[in-house]
């Protein structure tokens, strides 16, 4: 598989993959895919060597901290490879470049096999936006652990500020997923 950055003349195939993946109340429509294409997203598109497409990963920066992965797509034939992992990896990187620190996504709360491969990704369950998707069902909000993407300056004065904060509130350090003290 080759991943390479969306090209408008992707819109109708990933479009089509969309609604094969997800039911009409959670997937994208061809119009909202577009629009949001056209403003403030990126999209990660997965290649097969006959030049189909078998999966794709469209993100955004949604404030200087946090980024979002909005949807991520594999075909069934396609799954169980790899794919989905280097796709959110894909994104992931893009939105270091852009300076965010923290990758959050919503996954609906039956998409149990999605968790998963979230959860193995290092994402952490952090609440449930009730009646978030069209038909009133709910989804899981997953966050990477907060800077886990940036060791840039500002990533730097961010942690320690939150950590005086924290300590100031609770007289305690914050323990990092690993077990060490920032």
């Amino acid at each position: 598989m080759k991943l390479r950055d969306y090209r408008s003349e992707d819109l109708d195939t990933i479009a089509s993959i969309e609604q094969q993946c997800f039911p009409p109340a959670i997937a994208f429509s061809r119009d909202s895919l577009s629009k949001t294409l056209r403003t403030d997203a990126g999209a990660i598109v997965a290649e097969t060597p006959a030049a189909d497409i078998a999966g794709f990963a469209v993100y955004r920066k949604v404030n200087r901290v946090t980024g979002s992965l909005l949807t991520l797509d594999v075909l069934p034939l396609h799954r169980r490879q790899g794919l989905g992992s280097q796709l959110v990896a894909a994104c992931t990187e893009r939105l270091e470049r852009m300076g965010v620190e923290k990758l959050q996504l919503r996954v609906a709360l039956d998409n149990h096999e999605a968790q998963a491969l979230y959860e193995r990704l290092g994402l952490r369950r952090l609440r449930i936006d009730r009646a978030f998707y069209r038909d009133g069902s709910d989804a899981l909000v997953l966050e990477t652990p907060p800077w886990a993407m940036s060791w840039s300056p500002d990533a730097i004065w961010t942690r320690f500020r939150e950590q005086v904060r924290h300590y100031r509130v609770t007289g305690k350090l914050r323990r990092l997923p690993n077990g060490d003290r920032s």
